[in-house]
């Protein structure tokens, strides 16, 4: 089964990232008094700089690939500088730092289990993107094995 939706066919990253952070507000909402009690703030403020960190590297990588937005069906070069020399899916690891911010932050079940589905949601898109690139990029493959899918590399 779990092979079967990696071959799904490619999505955009923007209409996984807008599903993800609606229902993250929506469970927010009903939770709203739990989340502005100072219960647990220092997890909470270490939720908000999790979730801050999308926005960091949403710019870091757009700094380095100025397609990186774009999706991968339209990217034309593929890009080894920057961010992009140390992992292949910065904006995809963003996102999953997102969720476990939003988690912390919101503290309850239904954010755990949006975060975890996400999370998971987040890595096939990032398999299913390499599979796109490995056949539209030559040199993928050679790139995978020096960059980290999200974390880089360490030997």
């Amino acid at each position: 089964m779990l092979e079967r939706v990696i071959k799904m066919k490619y999505i955009h990253p923007f209409f996984i990232g807008i599903p993800n952070v609606v229902l993250l507000v929506i469970v927010s909402l009903i939770s709203i008094k739990e989340i502005i009690s100072y219960n647990n703030l220092p997890i909470k403020i270490m939720g908000v700089i999790l979730v801050l960190t999308l926005i960091i590297l949403e710019k870091i990588s757009h700094i380095s690939h100025k397609q990186a937005h774009a999706g991968a069906e339209k990217i034309k070069k593929l890009v080894t500088t920057g961010i992009y020399s140390k992992i292949r899916h910065p904006i995809y690891l963003g996102w999953i730092i997102f969720n476990i911010g939003a988690f912390l932050i919101i503290e309850n079940f239904q954010s755990l289990v949006i975060a975890l589905i996400f999370t998971l949601v987040w890595y096939l898109e990032a398999r299913q993107e390499e599979r796109f690139m490995e056949k539209k990029f030559k040199n993928y493959k050679k790139y995978k094995e020096k960059t980290g899918m999200f974390f880089p590399r360490v030997c």
